[in-house]
């Protein structure tokens, strides 16, 4: 069974009689337990209370500008990698074709001079 306490922490939940085990919880406190009995005519009470839990320090977000700015860092830097193979890649096939010469003209025919 479930109960939910007031603004104030005051709960109220009508049961057969009988032995009960009492949870308080809630989220930023550390969960206690308690042992209620339910006799004919007599109010049984569960009083707590909760310990807080420490304060967790959330992370600090990084600025979107300091994001933006690793980004183009990032490409910047995987651009000129890039370029580097590619002249590399070109220098080498150049080595082994030979350096690439724009066609030549066909030398004229002989005739008379």
């Amino acid at each position: 069974m479930f109960a939910r306490t007031d603004a104030q922490g005051n709960y109220n939940r009508s049961l057969p009689l009988g032995t009960y085990r009492v949870e308080a919880t809630h989220p930023d406190y550390r969960s206690k337990n308690a042992t209620a009995t339910v006799e004919e005519g007599i109010t049984a009470r569960a009083n707590f209370a909760l310990e807080a839990l420490p304060k967790q320090v959330a992370p600090q977000g990084l600025d979107p500008l300091v994001v933006a700015a690793i980004g183009i860092g990032v490409v910047v830097v995987i651009a000129a990698v890039a370029g580097y193979f590619v002249m590399k890649r070109r220098k080498k096939e150049e080595e082994i074709v030979g350096p690439t010469m724009p066609p030549q003209a066909p030398p004229p025919p002989p005739g008379p001079p």
